[in-house]
């Protein structure tokens, strides 16, 4: 699978300041919400990034498993959504050389709709 062609219009990023802390988060400026499913939707990859220290889970909905699976990712189908969850990076307490989840950063969204896009 290979995200750099990904070309995904209506990019949203939400900065939240703890994971759990709103039920319900106003819409971008271009419109887009929050899907309120996303905590529930499939780890597609992950990434690290040693510039900013945090590491990210990418995640996908059914359409964007079922795209990836089946070899349909250029371009990726219209309904495919994606969320990359960052967490700054920690030690983890009992094992130092070990690189865990620290606090929650943020959380951004990608929506495949070239309809409203």
């Amino acid at each position: 699978m290979r995200f750099p062609k990904l070309m995904l219009a209506g990019g949203l990023a939400f900065a939240i300041a703890a994971a759990g802390a709103a039920d319900r988060v106003a819409p971008a400026p271009n419109g887009i919400e929050m899907p309120a499913d996303y905590k529930d939707w499939r780890v597609i990859g992950i990434s690290d990034r040693s510039d900013n220290h945090t590491m990210r889970a990418i995640l996908g909905n059914d359409v964007a498993i079922a795209a990836a699976r089946g070899g349909r990712t250029n371009p990726w189908p219209d309904g495919t959504r994606f969320a990359k969850v960052a967490w700054k990076e920690a030690k983890h307490p009992n094992w130092p050389t070990a690189t865990v989840p620290g606090d929650f950063v943020q959380v951004e969204f990608m929506i495949k709709d070239a309809k409203k896009y």
